[in-house]
């Protein structure tokens, strides 16, 4: 075993540990885990290399580049912020479950090989359902349950897509891929499912709020970042990912606004951003993929702090419904400042380190030939983004609450997680160059002129004005309601069962006639007569008819085909 698994071993070590020790000792474990393990990556990680581990007659390999160092050194960042935010308040199966949802994480972007790449794949999965099912309420065991169908199904297409490339091509190296190759649409039905590309989303906005304060805020980390690695590592300039990417990002926009749970709006939120990262990746440029690059970065952080400060108003309130908020800022100012920063981040203000990521996305698609597209972008999903940004903090802190409540300030861990990540997004952006590391691909744009941020900024003002206005008016933001709004989830979880049930009812319809014509019996549906008939004239049963069917249906294909 290569020891530069090193790293990827010593979480998952930690989440053992976490898991049998439990208390204040599994809390300082599972903030010492990403410290022993990211001292452990600085020794053993040379740099750009290619390591092979021989497992029978087939190589595993591992593979440390740019893009691969930078996504893992995240998911370091990431569950270090977890574990301390999680500091008096976690659960041990919660933290230990972290721990290994980021270990695989890591050890998905350092696959070098499909079959690698599987195996962490599956982890991913195993461990995230445990965080939705920390929930501990019947709704999060069943968004749990939901999630687990979704990532396996996802599992099982990713395996077989590989498969049929491996046994194909003779080679199962991780790389460009591209549509054409044999398999690849399979691969990429399944990173759709882990990315959430239209109609395959529906998993995110389930389970990601059911979670535990700290549960939401690492999911959004390490899942759909994995899909969005992989489609930039095999599908990066394929055209069809920059429409797949622009509805993605205007999708969710109408159901971010009249969403009553701001957790499943930010649910929605995170879905814009992946759209706008899956376009970038759709043009292929280094432009583009140092864009994407970057992003995740952000994109993990802002993101994450956004979920604590729900997680903040859950703890406190006891709720994150906007129906039920208001008035926080007066009694959570800290909170409130960190939201703030939150909120211009995810709608990548200049000040903030999201300004030249998002920039970098946009510049990829302007230069990029699809002008339609970028300017789209930049109105429709800029403008949507600030608006819901200015909604979550209207409702969930500013406007009169429904019901008055006194709450506390958040706990000194959880302020000192969201500090963090305020400090390295501001960080970022007003020292841009310190980011220079972020740009694996070497591109050059300088997003920083003085039309760009003036024109980023007059984005924000507008926004303002028209949510001003449109508030004075009754149209301010529409009004929340009880109950979820059906998305996608309306095929999986309503249409199929009824069309299903429907067909099953035909067939057993179809059955009854054949029987009846076979029989020369007067049979009529529900007279209750099918079944004695069953047992008079067939001894062995019904299943023996259906065989015996089914045997011919084979034998004259058989004959055809000869």
């Amino acid at each position: 075993m290569p020891i530069e698994l090193l790293p990827v071993l010593i979480f998952f070590a930690g989440a053992l540990a976490v898991a049998f020790i439990g208390g204040r000792g599994a809390a300082a474990i599972a903030v010492l885990t990403p410290l022993v393990a990211g001292w452990s990556a600085w020794q053993t990680w040379p740099g750009e290399a290619t390591f092979l581990w021989p497992v029978m007659d087939y190589h595993l390999s591992l593979r440390l580049d740019g893009m691969a160092l930078v996504f893992a050194g995240l998911f370091h960042v990431a569950a270090l912020l977890a574990a301390i935010y999680a500091l008096g308040h976690g659960r041990r199966l919660e933290l230990a479950a972290m721990l290994g949802y980021c270990g695989a994480g890591m050890g998905a972007v350092l696959a070098g090989d499909w079959l690698t790449l599987f195996i962490f794949w599956e982890l991913i999965a195993l461990n995230g359902v445990l965080l939705v099912w920390a929930g501990g309420t019947s709704q999060a065991v069943a968004a749990g349950i939901r999630y687990l169908v979704f990532q396996v199904t996802s599992g099982v297409t990713l395996l077989g897509g590989i498969l049929w490339y491996g046994s194909t091509t003779g080679s199962f190296e991780f790389g460009q891929t591209g549509l054409a190759a044999p398999g690849a649409w399979m691969i990429l039905i399944a990173c759709g499912i882990k990315t959430g590309f239209p109609l395959l989303h529906s998993w995110i906005v389930d389970a990601y709020p059911r979670s535990t304060a700290m549960g939401s805020a690492i999911l959004v980390a390490v899942t759909t970042k994995v899909g969005i690695y992989v489609l930039a590592r095999a599908f990066a300039g394929e055209a069809l990912l920059v429409w797949v990417g622009l509805i993605m990002a205007l999708w969710p926009l109408f159901y971010a606004m009249v969403e009553n749970d701001l957790r499943r709006v930010l649910a929605y939120t995170l879905m814009v951003q992946l759209g706008v990262m899956v376009a970038a990746i759709g043009v292929g440029s280094d432009l583009a993929l140092d864009g994407v690059t970057m992003h995740v970065v952000m994109d993990v952080l802002f993101k994450m702090l956004l979920f604590m400060v729900l997680g903040v108003v859950l703890l406190r309130a006891g709720t994150t419904r906007a129906s039920e908020l208001g008035g926080l800022a007066r009694m959570m100012p800290v909170t409130t400042a960190l939201l703030i920063v939150g909120v211009l981040a995810n709608a990548g203000m200049p000040g903030t380190g999201a300004f030249e990521s998002k920039k970098l996305l946009m510049a990829s698609l302007e230069y990029g030939g699809y002008t339609g597209v970028w300017l789209v972008m930049m109105s429709l999903s800029g403008l949507g983004m600030l608006y819901i940004g200015l909604r979550v903090v209207w409702q969930g802190f500013f406007q009169e609450p429904a019901e008055p409540r006194q709450v506390r300030e958040a706990p000194w861990p959880m302020l000192l997680a969201m500090g963090l990540i305020v400090a390295g997004l501001l960080v970022a952006g007003f020292w841009p160059a310190l980011t220079d590391g972020l740009r694996v691909f070497g591109s050059t744009y300088d997003p920083f002129n003085g039309l760009k941020i003036v024109g980023q900024l007059q984005l924000l003002v507008w926004a303002v004005l028209a949510y001003v206005l449109l508030s004075r008016i009754g149209l301010g933001v529409p009004a929340p309601r009880d109950g979820a709004w059906l998305d996608s989830e309306w095929i999986y979880r309503r249409a199929i069962p009824a069309t299903a049930g429907r067909i099953r009812n035909g067939l057993g319809r179809l059955r009854d006639l054949a029987w009846h014509v076979l029989t020369h019996r007067g049979y009529r549906a529900g007279d209750g007569r099918l079944s004695d008939t069953l047992s008079k004239s067939w001894p062995t049963g019904s299943m023996a008819l259906w065989v015996a069917v089914l045997l011919a249906v084979l034998l004259v294909f058989g004959l055809g085909e000869n």
